[in-house]
């Protein structure tokens, strides 16, 4: 994604795919809160637990995302990773929060959402 066509702040296009993400969440009643350099995270019986994961690279105002939306994956690999550096918080999934949701279906919200969000930015 050329990032020279929306803005030259990355700051502002990392905190819009915190907020695409979190719309995501929201369809789903959910609610996903933005956390300055550390994702999207939910509150649950157990405390704050981390659902979204974001991560871009930058060259030459060239931009690739990476962004981690947990599903229905396995969560015991996280067991030995303290998620963003913060001890006593945990990682957590739709699956774990008690959603049935393919892989597609979040696909198919993400493509619906993505557009809208942007001009947003």
């Amino acid at each position: 994604m050329d990032l020279k066509k929306y803005v030259y702040d990355i700051k502002r296009y990392i905190f819009f795919l915190k907020e695409w993400l979190s719309q995501i969440l929201a369809l789903l009643s959910i609610v996903g809160e933005r956390r300055q350099g550390r994702g999207v995270w939910v509150l649950t019986p157990q405390g704050e637990k981390k659902i979204v994961a974001v991560g871009v690279r930058v060259h030459q105002w060239i931009i690739s995302h990476r962004i981690s939306l947990n599903v229905s994956n396995d969560l015991s690999p996280y067991d030995s990773i303290v998620p963003c550096g913060l001890k006593d918080f945990g990682v957590t999934s739709l699956k774990d929060l008690g959603l049935t949701v393919s892989l597609e279906e979040v696909d198919t919200l993400l493509q619906k959402t993505f557009e809208s969000t942007l001009g947003k930015l």
